[in-house]
């Protein structure tokens, strides 16, 4: 009896952790696949086969999203992520490769700039996209075989936050709908600015010079941004950068150090130092409250 009652705990146990998961990804697999439709419908996105859900109950714990997909694993043209969050879609991409016939017509028809903005905008419009979100450019991206991109980035009370935005890609050729992407994880904060640009660019240099620790005499190898106000998510915790970032928004002053020469030896004698620093100091407190050392 005592294997038996082993067994079944450990199913009992893998059979909770199972339904907890399904109880943290928000969304079922259908509710997914009908957001995604309503996505294709709105787009004039044209799904081919029935849409389904590559199910990964970890992964969708851990990402937030479900990966709703037209065509066969191996096979598949359309991919479209949806977050379980906000219940909507994060990400849409064109994936069927195009051959022959395809592949011509893309080649010898092209769009102007005004029919690529204006299928952009109807593109925008029809998805919805929140008021928060300006657009920033319009440009024609040479790669995936030539893309007309359009940038939306979110603002509050004038301010950017840094990681937050939208992008529209349609095909240079024929203008077909290619990617949608939307990145919008930070939350309105206060906006007091009581650190001055000169003071935030001095405390900028003090990090840097710490972080440089053995090196130094390096800091002259470095050319200084002139600080910019954003929101960003804090990710410094007891004066070291971490992977990961706060929920709770800030705005603050982003400083950047980068070496002068993109080609520069970062390696020299023993020293081996960052390519850039990214430091970002709270507007309000004038605290080092996030950044990166990047090589």
């Amino acid at each position: 009896m005592k294997p038996f009652r082993h067994q079944a705990a450990i199913i009992v146990i893998a059979g909770a952790f199972a339904l907890f998961l399904m109880w943290l990804s928000g969304i079922s697999d259908k509710e997914a696949i009908d957001i995604a439709k309503r996505f294709y419908q709105r787009t004039g996105v044209r799904a081919t086969t029935e849409p389904w859900v590559d199910s990964n109950l970890v992964i969708e714990s851990l990402t937030g999203r479900k990966e709703v997909i037209v065509g066969e694993s191996k096979h598949s043209s359309l991919l479209t992520s949806v977050s379980t969050k906000t219940e909507e879609v994060a990400s849409f991409t064109l994936l069927r490769v195009w051959k022959g016939a395809a592949d011509e017509k893309q080649k010898q028809m092209g769009l102007s700039e005004t029919q690529a903005k204006d299928a952009i905008l109807g593109l925008a419009s029809r998805v919805g996209l929140p008021r928060d979100f300006e657009l920033d450019t319009i440009k024609l991206d040479k790669g995936y075989g030539g893309l007309w991109v359009g940038n939306w980035k979110r603002k509050y009370r004038g301010y950017p936050f840094e990681k937050d935005w939208i992008s529209i890609r349609i095909r240079e050729g024929d203008g077909e709908f290619f990617s949608y992407w939307k990145s919008s994880s930070g939350r309105p904060c206060p906006t007091d600015v009581a650190v001055t640009r000169e003071k935030a660019t001095e405390i900028a240099r003090k990090k840097v010079y710490s972080l440089l620790a053995d090196e130094r005499a390096h800091l002259q190898d470095y050319v200084v941004s002139l600080p910019e106000l954003k929101i960003v998510q804090p990710n410094a915790i007891f004066g070291w950068f971490s992977p990961y970032h706060r929920a709770n928004s800030r705005l603050a002053w982003v400083v950047v150090y980068t070496v002068r020469d993109s080609k520069y030896d970062l390696t020299i004698g023993s020293a081996n130092f960052a390519e850039r620093f990214i430091i970002k100091i709270d507007a309000a407190t004038g605290n080092v409250i996030g950044g990166s050392a990047a090589r």
